[in-house]
């Protein structure tokens, strides 16, 4: 796993497998320490892993924490039907989110609101994370 955030947008890609604690201790943190009530876009990419259970579940508590009051909207791209099923189970928590196609970058970005700096921008920290984390793509 790895993540690189930029103003408002959170850009994550995750390898085969779930992330180890660590790493997704070290996201949940970049996370927190967004400024409360302004709104956050997570753009997560998925070649087949993501959190586990425990993780998930930390996740939709930062969600749902009323003292941070944030507004996050998530956007999942993944070709795994396992990662499909598990972010349509996590829609029900997180009010914001939707799951799309690995390479429906357009349409998530538009789900966002994405400027086009952003998707500049996005788009970069993508190719530059999934050559960090080994991600060969075609």
């Amino acid at each position: 796993m790895g993540f690189y955030r930029e103003g408002r947008v959170l850009v994550i890609v995750h390898g085969t497998r779930s992330p180890r604690d660590l790493e997704w201790a070290t996201f949940l943190k970049e996370m927190q320490s967004y400024p409360p009530r302004q709104p956050l876009r997570v753009l997560t990419y998925s070649h087949g892993g993501g959190p586990d259970g425990r993780q998930r579940r930390m996740a939709t508590d930062l969600d749902m924490d009323p003292e941070r009051n944030q507004y996050v909207m998530v956007a999942l791209l993944t070709g795994s039907t396992v990662m499909r099923a598990m972010g349509a189970a996590l829609s029900w928590y997180l009010r914001h989110m939707k799951v799309f196609g690995l390479d429906a970058d357009a349409e998530a970005f538009k789900f966002l609101g994405l400027t086009a700096e952003e998707t500049v921008r996005a788009t970069a920290a993508r190719k530059r994370i999934e050559r960090e984390v080994e991600i060969s793509r075609p």
